[in-house]
């Protein structure tokens, strides 16, 4: 009767404990953000395609600094600006070997000059909570490994930000 009540209370014990899976690491999507910018380049609108490449590369400066940037063309005009533009980002510290002029056949294109920046973005998974009485159903260490991924990414992201005492609202 002793040996049946532990083996009773061991089997009542040990049916509530939890099943601890096998550590395994998260997956980690790398998804290609390409940003382009397009233009029939001639002898009537140069100024104004240097213009709008200027505002392209002032909009996208952080990317210009620390990606690889490509030039293509396809005719002289959008030869002399892409080699102008190289030589501008030079000027303002871009690497030499993010900076790549490449000359197209561009034939059955309608554009002379296509300038191409390319990012990769890491895509990490969603996870939820734990919850309360809810055994078994979670992957260990996702959110750990989620905030890792994000913070090694956009480390500006994972501190939170200061609320003054202004900024803030009483609810009644």
């Amino acid at each position: 009767m002793r040996y049946l009540l532990i083996i009773s209370v061991f089997l009542f014990v040990s049916g509530c404990a939890e099943r601890i899976d096998e550590r395994t690491g998260i997956q980690v999507e790398l998804v290609p953000i390409a940003y382009t910018f397009k233009a029939s380049v001639n002898s009537e609108n140069l100024k104004q395609v240097e213009n709008k490449i200027s505002e392209y590369v002032s909009i996208h400066r952080d990317k210009v600094l620390s990606e690889q940037i490509i030039f293509t063309w396809s005719s002289e005009f959008a030869k002399k600006i892409a080699n102008k533009t190289k030589n501008k980002l030079l000027k303002q510290g871009v690497d030499p070997k993010n900076i790549h002029i490449y000359e197209s056949n561009g034939r059955n294109s309608k554009f002379d000059l296509v300038i191409a920046l390319e990012q990769y973005q890491v895509l990490v998974p969603f996870c939820e909570y734990s919850k309360v009485n809810r055994y078994g159903f979670r992957e260990s260490d996702c959110f750990v490994e989620s905030a890792r991924w994000q913070s090694i990414q956009h480390p500006e992201k994972m501190v939170p930000k200061n609320i003054s005492n202004n900024e803030t609202e009483v609810e009644k």
